[in-house]
């Protein structure tokens, strides 16, 4: 039985608005320069509506603190990307296979208070022969915690 997607324009509970989103990448991203946003295109979850497929970025549609959680995988050389927040570098993650037999994996969370309209995204830091996995192996989310 498969997992069953949610997708919800607006979404409350007792009156609070619910933000969160989990996206993954669809396929491989290989090659890519350096500062070019990854695009999680998979969406799984997006509920309030504040991550956007085709550019990348999830827009804070309200004030108030924020978790996010980045999860890289990469099965040739390494991997490396970063979160920004309005153009500010807030996170890295480096998926290193040097030393590993099948993939190299790297993980990051963060808790940031964010105001209504401010930006979070994922991007590439790596040139060359580097490779970000698709599929279930590379994850981006996050989620309102409270309002401020």
């Amino acid at each position: 039985m498969g997992a069953k997607i949610l997708r919800y324009r607006q979404f409350s509970v007792h009156g609070h608005q619910q933000v969160a989103f989990f996206v993954r990448l669809r396929n491989k991203i290989t090659n890519h320069h350096t500062s070019t946003i990854m695009v999680f295109d998979d969406v799984q979850l997006n509920t309030g509506s504040a991550y956007d497929p085709y550019i990348g970025t999830f827009t804070t549609p309200l004030e108030g603190v924020y978790k996010f959680d980045l999860v890289l995988s990469s099965d040739v050389e390494n991997g490396h990307g970063e979160m920004m927040h309005n153009g500010v570098r807030v996170l890295d993650v480096y998926a290193d296979k040097t030393n590993q037999r099948y993939y190299g994996r790297g993980s990051g969370t963060i808790i940031v208070h964010m105001a209504k309209g401010d930006k979070v995204w994922i991007q590439h830091t790596d040139t060359g022969n580097t490779v970000i996995n698709g599929g279930i192996e590379t994850a981006f989310s996050g989620h309102l915690l409270f309002t401020a």
